[in-house]
């Protein structure tokens, strides 16, 4: 549109925490009756992260200095930060105002000052799609030109509301967090061409939710039926919704800026369950060398995963200068979106 500036990505992060738990933690577990093999058939999942004692904030705060540094910027040069969490410090502030005081701290310290720099702040909740929808909503103020710079962060501490007694759940989850850092200004980057995002909350009702935050702060230690603060998910009828949906977000976004599937160099979805994925690759016709999958090493880390798996394909050199890639997810609300960028 005449008039709009050009968005960019310019830096970009992630971040995991040290504790790797494999499948051999839940084949330990009798209760659970699994094994190694029905664990990697069903989800592709072989080892997942989890944090000790660590914040969604923690995480994002590595995970944006991260991406700072790789812009060659500081928490100073920021206007703006948008937060995807489903797993916030607290209802509120808002985690995205947690990580600016610990990126401020880190600047203070490092350049031995006192003064502290504000911008605007604020968390997205949708789920999966979380980051997408994010990536959208900083694209827009910056398009505006009402902001210029803006860190865009997907961050979970997933194992914190995982229930470990849902033998179908429990596999999947995992901690981490990824960053982009997005701007306006003229120069080098990777153009954010398009958007899609959408939600449908009567058909969401019910499948994937979690009917209260099992975080230690809202919810007695005592409290009757911990498990019902917790992630409940109907596996079997998320699965068609998640294919159709991201096929539905990945074919929009690419027709609305007249290209065409054949012209994608690599699409990164949200790395929510192996089989979904190879089930939307079949349905697009798509070769294996044209999705990026990491769910093996992380499991799903919902609003997290589509940005730490941009950062390892872009470290991994999947993608080069030129390239068109697609970012697509799925989550609750329901929720699904797709973000197609020129490399």
């Amino acid at each position: 549109m005449p008039g709009l500036k050009i968005v960019k990505i310019i830096g970009s992060g992630f971040h995991v925490p040290e504790t790797i738990v494999a499948n051999e933690e839940f084949v330990k577990r009798p209760e659970l009756e699994t094994t190694d093999e029905w664990i990697v058939s069903m989800t592709g999942v072989k080892e997942r992260r989890k944090v000790t004692d660590e914040l969604a904030s923690d995480l994002g705060m590595m995970a944006a200095q991260k991406a700072l540094d790789n812009a060659g910027l500081e928490i100073i040069d920021i206007d703006l930060i948008i937060t995807a969490t489903a797993t916030p410090d607290n209802l509120f502030p808002a985690t995205a105002c947690n990580i600016q005081e610990k990126l401020m701290e880190l600047w203070q310290t490092k350049y031995n000052r006192k003064d502290y720099i504000e911008m605007k702040c604020f968390d997205e909740i949708a789920g999966c799609t979380g980051s997408i929808f994010a990536l959208e909503t900083a694209m827009a103020y910056l398009q505006a030109n009402k902001y210029a710079t803006a860190l865009v962060i997907g961050t979970e501490v997933l194992t914190s509301i995982t229930n470990y007694n849902d033998r179908q759940s429990c596999i999947l989850f995992g901690d981490g967090a990824g960053a982009l850092v997005l701007t306006n200004r003229d120069g080098d980057g990777h153009a954010i061409v398009n958007t899609y995002c959408r939600s449908n909350g009567k058909i969401g009702k019910g499948i994937l939710q979690m009917p209260g935050p099992e975080i230690k702060s809202f919810f007695p230690v005592e409290a009757k039926n911990v498990d019902s603060y917790k992630i409940i998910m109907k596996g079997n009828r998320v699965f068609p919704y998640a294919v159709r949906k991201m096929e539905e977000a990945v074919n929009t976004v690419i027709f609305q800026a007249g290209l065409k599937l054949e012209d994608i160099n690599l699409i990164i979805p949200h790395q929510a369950n192996s089989r979904i994925i190879e089930t939307i690759r079949e349905k697009l016709g798509l070769t294996k060398d044209k999705f990026f999958v990491n769910i093996e090493k992380y499991g799903n880390t919902s609003s997290a995963s589509v940005l730490i798996a941009l950062v390892e394909a872009e470290q991994q050199g999947k993608i080069k200068k030129g390239d068109w890639v697609v970012l697509t997810g799925f989550g609750a609300g329901l929720t699904w979106g797709a973000i197609l960028v020129k490399w």
